[in-house]
């Protein structure tokens, strides 16, 4: 199975490579309608389903005729032709699953062994050209969200492919895989890859016992202790695993965001004050002094009054019950946590793309006390 890369023809003169005989072909092999002329010999050396047919007192060791209705000629052309001694041809990417379906059907050991060897090649080169890694953050900042729904379609197909053909070498790599894409990325997954995969498990036993144990580490704390068989039963699980995942990883991303701003107030990366004006509730107007972090972002605070009494103006960024991030103009009450009920809220605006590390400058709206016009939010010079 070695020389120069040879598809599948799609026509042409069908120029069997076989050891020359004095006998005549003696098996009459049927193809989509075609019929061929074989020796029994040479397909019993490379399939096991001839060599017993042949052997075994079947009809056909008498009849010696075999009919595939349902494949294509050119399709048997090219395997008599890849099986034949010092062929020219060979197994490659784009004939690979046509090659391994004869085989599987013929039970051909060695055709099998060749294709795991080319599939095992081709879910790497695959997970490569979507410029995908599952190992952790490399995987999340060399790969897009296409990419990776890409990258998991294909590992997932790969998966099912060995399992189905018992591909030793595919099924090794697609475990590694797909190990260290359950326990680093699963929050990136769609649900519906998620059913994908536990189908495979309930499916196959030796799928089961790879890769449930990496499945189990992304399951809620309330069915952490169910027997296996029972969770993989559940009808909602990859509905399940997937909030799961989403849960963890907003968690994660927000202590990422929480240590990077501790870094940057070691570096001085956040303005030490800004300014707010023109806002219709005057009491807000005035200069805010950075006065510590919170939810990963700047909170600057200014000393006023509020209705005839002495209170803290706070200007800070804070995710509300929608799950989006908006900045605030409030007073908070004494020894209390920005971003309550309890807050009395003047002015907000939504955290854009811009305006992340940052209020924004002008993107303010009026909010339960505000009064119009909004305010405008000044950055010292240099800081934008």
């Amino acid at each position: 199975m070695s020389g120069s890369s040879q598809d599948v023809p799609s026509s042409g003169k069908f120029k069997p490579s076989c050891i020359r005989s004095s006998m005549e072909p003696d098996v009459k092999i049927v193809v989509g309608g075609r019929v061929y002329q074989e020796y029994s010999q040479s397909l019993s050396c490379w399939s096991g389903f001839f060599d017993r047919a042949l052997c075994s007192g079947m009809k056909e060791s008498t009849t010696k005729s075999f009919e595939f209705p349902d494949r294509k000629p050119e399709e048997w052309e090219w395997l008599v032709e890849l099986m034949a001694p010092m062929s020219g041809k060979q197994v490659t990417e784009e004939n690979v699953y046509t090659a391994l379906s004869w085989f599987d059907e013929l039970c051909c050991v060695k055709g099998i062994e060749e294709c795991d060897k080319v599939l095992e090649m081709k879910v790497q080169v695959d997970i490569n050209r979507n410029q995908v890694s599952f190992s952790g953050n490399c995987f999340r900042t060399n790969s897009d969200e296409k990419n990776l729904k890409n990258a998991v379609e294909t590992l997932l197909d790969a998966l099912s492919t060995s399992f189905r053909y018992n591909l030793k070498r595919l099924k090794a790599r697609c475990i590694d895989f797909m190990q260290q894409a359950i326990e680093n990325v699963m929050c990136l997954f769609e649900i519906e890859q998620i059913t994908r995969f536990v189908f495979l498990l309930t499916t196959y036993v030796e799928c089961k016992e790879k890769l449930l144990g990496s499945l189990m580490k992304n399951l809620p704390s309330s069915m952490a202790d169910m027997p296996d068989d029972e969770l993989l039963r559940q009808d909602l699980l990859p509905v399940f695993l997937h909030t799961e995942a989403a849960r963890r990883e907003s968690e994660s991303k927000l202590k990422r965001r929480r240590d990077a701003v501790r870094d940057a107030e070691k570096e001085g990366v956040a303005p030490p004050e800004i300014v707010v004006e023109g806002a219709g509730q005057r009491a807000v107007n005035g200069t805010y002094a950075r006065d510590g972090w919170f939810e990963a972002s700047a909170m600057y605070s200014m000393r006023g009054r509020y209705n005839g009494e002495a209170c803290v103006f706070r200007l800070f960024q804070c995710r509300v019950i929608n799950d989006t991030c908006h900045w605030y103009i409030s007073t908070v009450p004494r020894h209390s946590q920005p971003g309550t009920t309890a807050d009395i809220d003047f002015y907000t605006a939504p955290v854009l793309d811009n305006c992340i590390d940052f209020p924004p400058a002008r993107t303010w709206t009026r909010s339960n006390e505000g009064v119009a016009p909004p305010p405008r939010v000044i950055l010292p010079t240099g800081w934008s």
